[in-house]
């Protein structure tokens, strides 16, 4: 119960930095979707197939904030937890190559879901070489701190459920 919390938290968090606070930095205008790293998180945590509904609500929430055609973000999103999970049974989570790896293919995931949904919509005339130079940044951007930022979030995350067992337990004790 206290990981759904946090999880909850930091997807506010997450959603609050990507449509408020990165938009106002240049710097971060080339940044990629910060909610890939919750995905991420979750699909190699758990192997619930019922965080695949939280995993869907996600992406209902960035499809409703984004301009892209509804359904886009569910779709990426899906795919990266599906993906995840049947790439954990050949490969250790754990392993150095696997996380940056499988964070660059997401990202590279979701911008070929956009770029395809943009030509969809516009034709070739909807889609330029400068979209396929975006992607490249935000790939290498992806592949160096998407491991970082999962990293942060576990050790986050175990964090707090520790300290709120111990606060559990010491106010259940009797005096």
């Amino acid at each position: 119960m206290i990981q759904f919390f946090f999880f909850v938290g930091l997807s506010l968090v997450l959603i609050i930095a990507q449509t408020s606070v990165m938009p106002g930095f240049s710097f971060f205008f080339q940044g990629f979707d910060l909610l890939i790293v919750n995905v991420l998180y979750l699909a190699l945590l758990f192997s619930n197939p019922f965080i695949l509904i939280g995993v869907v609500f996600l992406g209902t929430i960035m499809d409703s904030l984004s301009g892209v055609p509804f359904g886009v973000y569910i779709s990426v999103y899906v795919w990266i937890f599906i993906s995840v999970q049947g790439l954990k049974r050949f490969v250790h989570p754990g392993s150095l190559v696997f996380l940056p790896i499988i964070s660059a293919a997401s990202v590279l995931l979701e911008n070929f879901f956009l770029i395809f949904s943009f030509f969809v919509r516009g034709g070739s005339s909807g889609v330029s070489s400068q979209d396929f130079v975006f992607m490249i940044k935000q790939t290498m951007w992806a592949f160096f701190l998407v491991p970082l930022l999962i990293v942060v979030i576990h050790a986050s995350q175990k964090g707090v459920v520790g300290f709120v067992e111990k606060a559990v337990s010491r106010l259940a004790r009797p005096e």
